[in-house]
């Protein structure tokens, strides 16, 4: 459907149409009654009844309007005939003088002659039809007196001569107007075809403008389409003569309601040609003033056209002067429109393929592999330090179950219109999945990227404001630093999402820096709990064994049974990287029992050769004594070796006893009542201790090592030698653990501690190392 503004243009001459000017005359003579006179003359060429041709038509349409004022109507109402509608003409000189200079432009530029009528209002109630009347008289009667211009009056009579039937004046009436493209220049088009040839090397559609506008002697030639996916209008491709002195990035795009109804005016038409940007005006005002901006005088433009709507136009400007756009020169720009027009939907539809590679549909933000591969090349020989940011929505899928997936899709636009204007420079950002996005950003301190972030998170909390919706939103991030040698971007993304799941419980906005030599530590646990069970089976763990030492008589007493790894490959893992672990996945009770029936092993072997066994501790992990039976099982190892409970002593630390007091000592009593020896390991690092030893039921005190890796001080061996007098008070063994010098020797023997082992005394090490210690 031809829509209202198009209507009021006709479609030849870019004039007023009839209807429209009558609409203004009317309602502007109601309100001009005290303004002063005005005039109203109708122009027709004396050409003896012949038809005009169709370009001298446009050409006297456009001198009329290049010669009279802005403020003056002109309008087409007849095949080729114009009425002049001259605003503030205060009299017949003045009315006279614009006719003649009508006159004057029209012979000098073309061959053709017109003969005007007019009449003059006096400021009385007039109207458009009564105007009509009287100029249709005068010009009816200008005809036949062969002038070029008579007038009429507007009260009582008309000038001499005129009859009353020269009020009835026919004006042949406008035919159908239909371009031709018959008339273009096929030989122009020929070249622009070969130019764009498919198969041929490819060549830059702005070289394709460039030749536009040099055949049409114009400074300007642009593209301008719908974005993939979006709803806005940019401009793809263009050409200037000149670079303008001042860039107005905002001339690059058009919001899509503006282009939308701008882009009904090619209904019906093959090029909506504009000779002067006052016609645009009419048509658009608001695309005229942008066009002012890009300094246009005239242009034309052809529509392209996709699956049937309207996604754009190429445009040709003229920035130096006002132009007739020819038939000729206006059909010749519709052909060649079509074939760049083929050209560009080509070109599109390869960006639309490439988006759907590279692009998430939603948000038009990189996808993962398009971020990966280009964070690859700006990881190298980038000028600034880099991060790579992941950061998802706190229980995003509430938004979604609670306001409709429409409203959470419109916050993931929003986050992704936001990161677009948030990245600048080498930086890069993509949807990773759902309401996860990825970001690689540049920095210069970490004080100044922390400062962005939090700047960010600010930003992405008010996008539900922005959206005019009713809820809050908090953003979770983590942050890796990208270091020399990095160039891996799908492990980085993996450190940084590391650190932002590291807040999974935060219920606020926040971020999280990654910990490389957390992650180093977190590296080596997962390979070692995914061997450990393997190592179990292979016999990897090892029990090596450290003598305790009566001192009076300089002899071993027993051992302590201490596990070690030593994996396949020959490398000895050390206790502590593995025993933390192994308390927290759970595999220490079975890493406990292992060492057990070892050790129960031993013992066996022992009494199988004839020899007296050495009593042997064993550790048992606290979170082994959580569980019911382990005593059970304890004793059906010792039972499948046949080794008495008294040769078995269960070492518990200090700090089990300390956490739970209540059950631990219930479970100890369990253990004294099978006949098993129970001592108390690393005593004295807790703050509980000698309230605990009036209840526990243990047989040795273990006093540990930290007392004795420095010079003790003499409240330090007041408060030591006071510990062991009291254990002995209440039948306690006392042994002291990390005993390495004769000074800690001397010193246990005078405070009457007669027990103790350490490096002094030997090294854990495999039994078979302590043949000559053990007596036979």
């Amino acid at each position: 459907m031809v829509s209202n503004r198009e209507k009021r243009l006709d479609r030849l001459t870019n004039t007023w149409t009839e209807a429209a000017a009558e609409v203004m005359i009317n309602e502007y003579l109601k309100e001009a009654e005290n303004w002063g006179g005005d005039g109203l003359f109708l122009l027709e060429a004396a050409n003896g009844g012949t038809k005009l041709p169709e370009a001298s038509v446009k050409q006297a349409a456009f001198l009329l309007q290049c010669t009279l004022r802005r403020t003056d109507l002109v309008a087409r109402v007849g095949e080729d005939c114009f009425l002049v509608f001259l605003l503030g003409c205060r009299s017949r000189e003045d009315a006279v003088s614009s006719m003649n200079s009508v006159r004057t432009s029209l012979e000098r530029e073309t061959d053709l002659y017109m003969t005007a009528g007019g009449v003059l209002t006096d400021g009385r109630e007039q109207t458009y039809d009564s105007l009509l009347k009287r100029a249709k008289a005068a010009l009816a009667r200008a005809k036949q007196e062969e002038k070029f211009l008579c007038f009429t009056e507007m009260c009582g009579k008309m000038e001499t001569g005129a009859a009353e039937t020269d009020l009835a004046y026919s004006i042949r009436p406008i035919p159908e107007y239909i371009e031709d493209s018959g008339k273009a220049d096929m030989d122009f088009i020929r070249k622009i075809m070969d130019y764009f040839l498919p198969g041929k090397q490819e060549c830059p559609i702005e070289m394709g403008l460039k030749r536009i506008c040099a055949y049409y002697g114009c400074g300007e030639a642009y593209i301008l389409e719908r974005k993939s996916g979006g709803k806005d209008y940019e401009i793809t491709f263009s050409w200037l003569e000149e670079e303008p002195m001042v860039r107005n990035d905002n001339l690059k795009t058009i919001p899509g309601l503006i282009a939308e109804r701008y882009l009904e005016l090619f209904r019906n038409r093959k090029v909506l040609a504009c000779n002067r940007i006052c016609e645009l005006e009419i048509l658009d005002p608001v695309i005229a003033e942008r066009q002012k901006l890009r300094k246009t005088r005239s242009l034309m433009q052809f529509p392209i056209m996709e699956n049937g709507d309207y996604i754009g136009y190429i445009s040709v400007n003229d920035n130096k002067k006002e132009r007739l756009w020819t038939l000729e020169e206006s059909m010749t720009f519709a052909l060649v429109g079509r074939v760049m027009a083929a050209c560009i939907l080509e070109r599109r539809f390869q960006r639309f393929t490439q988006i759907l590679m590279d692009h998430d549909r939603l948000t038009e933000a990189w996808n993962y592999n398009r971020f990966l591969s280009e964070g690859r090349k700006r990881l190298k020989n980038a000028p600034l330090l880099q991060a790579i940011v992941t950061m998802d929505i706190k229980n995003f899928k509430v938004i979604n179950a609670n306001y409709s997936y429409e409203t959470g899709n419109d916050i993931l636009v929003g986050i992704s219109s936001l990161l677009s204007n948030f990245t600048g420079g080498g930086e890069c950002f993509a949807r990773i999945e759902a309401d996860k996005f990825a970001l690689l950003l540049e920095y210069q301190t970490v004080n100044g990227l922390q400062h962005r972030l939090d700047q960010l998170l600010r930003r992405v909390e008010q996008i539900p404001r922005e959206e005019k919706k009713d809820f809050s939103i908090s953003c979770i991030m983590g942050v890796c630093l990208v270091e020399p040698g990095d160039t891996e971007m799908s492990i980085l993304v993996d450190h940084a999402n590391m650190a932002r799941k590291a807040l999974k419980d935060y219920h606020k906005s926040i971020y999280s820096f990654y910990n490389r030599e957390a992650e180093r530590k977190f590296a080596k646990e997962r390979e070692l709990a995914f061997r450990m069970k393997r190592a179990a089976e292979n016999e990897e763990f090892v029990v090596y064994y450290q003598p305790k030492v009566d001192l009076p008589r300089k002899s071993c007493i027993g051992f302590e049974a201490l596990v070690r790894w030593k994996m396949m490959e020959g490398q000895m893992i050390p206790p502590d990287e593995f025993i933390p672990l192994f308390e927290k996945n759970g595999f220490i009770t079975e890493l406990d029992l292992y060492v057990f029936e070892r050790v129960c092993r031993l013992i066996k072997s022992w009494k199988d050769s004839g020899r007296t066994p050495y009593p042997i501790a064993v550790n048992i992990s606290r979170i082994h004594l959580t569980k019911p039976d382990f005593l059970e099982e304890l004793e059906q190892i010792a039972g499948k070796y046949g080794v008495e409970s008294r040769y078995l002593e269960l070492e518990i630390t200090e700090s089990a006893f300390l956490n739970n007091p209540g059950e631990i000592l219930e479970v100890a009593r369990r253990i004294k009542e099978r006949g098993f020896v129970l001592s108390m390991d690393d005593f004295g690092t807790g703050y509980s201790s000698l309230s605990l030893l009036k209840d526990l039921p243990v047989d040795i005190i273990k006093l540990d090592k930290e007392f004795f890796q420095k010079r003790l001080s003499d409240r330090e061996k007041i408060i030591i030698a006071n510990v062991i007098h009291l254990a002995h008070e209440l039948d306690i063994q006392v042994i002291s653990e990390g005993i390495e010098t004769a000074e800690h020797e001397t010193f246990l023997t005078e405070i009457g501690c007669n027990l103790a082992q350490g490096y002094r005394y030997g090294r854990p090490a495999p039994i078979g190392e302590f043949t000559d210690l053990m007596a036979d």
